[in-house]
């Protein structure tokens, strides 16, 4: 091998070397660069305290929120409570007694129930669950006293006002007999009158006109009555008494002209 090929063959190799460094170089990219910020302990501080906030927030609105519902719950109880003492008061002894019982057991149910808000509203905000659960229970023995109390009630001024309209039925038949009777004795009366003497009939005259003018009296305090429901009647009934007792009377002196 001559001296030149020696040269060539031993400069390829070097050529190669310089070729794949080359290559490499040309390869190799610049590390890239991040536009995103770095997140630090503190950002991750300030993240969970954030959301621990807004968390308290949402459950201390709901804690309020329901409480404002059982609070407007209990003041409803309070007026149903109300008109029950009110219905009981217009029964008879008996079924006061009977109401007064339930409505007893009732109060101490409401009580309680006040006594339940008041833990509510002293539970902490992350844990007033335990306190609804206990104020959701004490609301509903307070809605079964009260249905089982109205329900009493309810039978016991149906009860009373049938006896009531019973009442009143017998009595204002009995007051429609005595007006027809009347009646009739008043026209027996009046045709009467030409029988007795001139100073007498002008006497009687006037007795009969006031007579008539207590039939008349009469005949609407009935009419009141006969309009009349429930216990309204016995109001009227006073009324009806009177006029009926000034009907008797002034029958009683016109009649005695003919005795």
């Amino acid at each position: 091998m001559t001296r030149t090929n020696l040269t060539r063959t031993a400069a390829i190799p070097a050529v190669c070397v310089i070729m794949a460094l080359l290559t490499a170089c040309g390869d190799q990219k610049e590390p890239a660069t991040s536009s995103e910020p770095s997140v630090t302990s503190e950002d991750v501080k300030k993240e969970a305290k954030d959301a621990a906030e807004t968390t308290m927030t949402y459950l201390e609105a709901k804690k309020r929120e329901y409480q404002g519902q059982v609070e407007a719950r209990l003041e409803e109880y309070d007026k149903k409570l109300d008109e029950l003492k009110a219905t009981a008061m217009t029964l008879g002894e008996e079924a006061q007694a009977n109401i007064n019982q339930k409505m007893e057991v009732l109060q101490k149910k409401m009580a309680s129930a006040y006594q339940k808000l008041d833990d509510l509203k002293i539970a902490a905000d992350n844990a007033w669950d335990g306190s609804k659960s206990h104020m959701d229970s004490a609301l509903e023995e307070v809605e079964n006293a009260y249905q089982e109390t109205k329900k009493e009630a309810m039978n016991a001024s149906e009860e009373s006002l049938a006896y009531v309209d019973q009442q009143k039925d017998q009595y204002q038949k009995r007051i429609e007999a005595q007006l027809k009777e009347y009646d009739q004795k008043l026209d027996e009366l009046e045709a009467k009158t030409g029988t007795v003497e001139q100073k007498a009939r002008t006497l009687l005259e006037q007795q009969i006109q006031s007579l008539r003018e207590k039939q008349r009296a009469a005949h609407m305090e009935w009419e009141k009555l006969s309009a009349s429901s429930g216990k309204a009647w016995e109001d009227i009934k006073s009324g009806m008494n009177s006029a009926m007792d000034d009907l008797a009377r002034a029958y009683h002196d016109a009649a005695s002209h003919f005795e």
